[in-house]
């Protein structure tokens, strides 16, 4: 394990960059969230949000790796019954992809999590995990944390742009909040978006063994500490 390695599982915040106390109190992490809802662009905000104690329920986008177009587009079939979810299981391998090879095929979906290879069986997870969904946003007057996270620095902004404009379009009646980390090179905070930098490694190898959970550690921390959630009764 190299020395930068042994620094970051030291120091949990070491290269995890967010704005100040006094900043944060400011900001939506002030309201209390209903729902908690990954939108990509990897697993880690699944991850980060079930490690956190806020994701209650298996959503679709959770484990999934796609375009921004496909994303937009399985919303947009979702919310006129439109969706296909044929599953092709281990399709031709496709660079940067490893490991079990899953794809909604209209979609080009990745979704590399997956326990099993029956494709009919997760087909009707996939049904579930989307009506899951289009209940959450077809829902009204709540509150609903989005979260979307990448590895490396992202500069293309405009994806969250895209999934507001179709949330407040398609599905008008909740307030939307997005946090994000990475997306875009910068620390920002508007009413209703908070972009923070992690530039943590994702793992790394000590004597052969994986060493995971490196950059999902600080993110964790800060969702516990800051992030609230409405109790359910």
């Amino acid at each position: 394990m190299d020395n930068e390695a042994q620094e970051q599982i030291k120091n949990i915040f070491r290269k995890f960059n967010i704005p100040s106390e006094d900043i944060l109190k400011e900001t939506f992490l002030k309201l209390v969230m209903d729902e908690f809802i990954s939108f990509g662009l990897n697993c880690a905000s699944a991850t980060c949000l079930k490690e956190s104690n806020l994701r209650e329920q298996k959503l679709p986008f959770d484990w999934m790796q796609t375009t921004l177009s496909s994303y937009i587009q399985m919303l947009n079939d979702m919310k006129n019954n439109n969706l296909d979810l044929e599953i092709c299981v281990n399709p031709p391998p496709k660079s940067g992809r490893s490991g079990n090879i899953t794809e909604i095929k209209k979609y080009d979906a990745w979704i590399p999590h997956e326990p099993n290879n029956n494709a009919d069986e997760i087909k009707l997870n996939y049904i579930k995990y989307f009506e899951r969904l289009h209940s959450i946003l077809n829902s009204k007057n709540k509150n609903i944390f989005i979260m979307i996270s990448e590895y490396d620095k992202f500069n293309n902004k405009n994806i969250i742009d895209t999934f507001e404009n179709f949330l407040n379009k398609e599905y008008p009646n909740n307030n939307y909040y997005f946090f994000t980390i990475n997306v875009g090179t910068n620390i920002e905070i508007t009413s209703n978006r908070i972009n923070i930098i992690n530039t943590r490694m994702a793992g790394t190898y000590d004597n052969g063994k994986w060493i995971s959970g490196i950059w999902q550690n600080p993110v964790i921390h800060f969702l516990k500490k800051y992030v609230k959630k409405y109790v359910k009764k």
